[in-house]
């Protein structure tokens, strides 16, 4: 299957949503992957994405 489109990610808000998303946003960055063409948070998501 061909990719169409592009991707995004999308990262909710919530004080333990925020660390949990904190750690896989930290191993995205460890081990190279984005793939994503726009990034989109929102409280404790925004404050992650703004962090990488």
């Amino acid at each position: 299957m061909q990719h169409v489109g592009k991707t995004a990610l999308v990262v909710e808000g919530g004080a333990m949503r925020g660390i949990f998303s904190c750690g896989v946003l930290d191993h995205f960055m460890e081990v190279d992957f984005s793939p994503f063409d726009s990034f989109w948070g929102v409280s404790a998501g925004a404050s992650n994405l703004a962090a990488t």
